[in-house]
């Protein structure tokens, strides 16, 4: 991952590329994040959920346990 991009942005609902990917259960996208070690991992979107919330929410389990 490069490291020019800036992985707290937010989209329009306020979520990061990091509650996209708990979400979505992408669990390599979410290590990757998690080891360049600039990110809130306890960001909250426009409605208050934390990329934890999404994980769960979904039925992550892996991911639920990385964050």
């Amino acid at each position: 991952m490069r490291r020019d991009v800036k992985p707290d942005e937010k989209d329009s609902g306020g979520r990061t590329p990091l509650s996209h990917a708990a979400k979505e259960g992408h669990a390599e996208v979410v290590w990757l994040l998690l080891t360049r070690g600039d990110i809130d991992i306890h960001s909250k979107d426009s409605r208050g959920q934390t990329p934890l919330f999404h994980a769960a929410a979904n039925g992550r389990k892996t991911i639920i346990s990385m964050l």
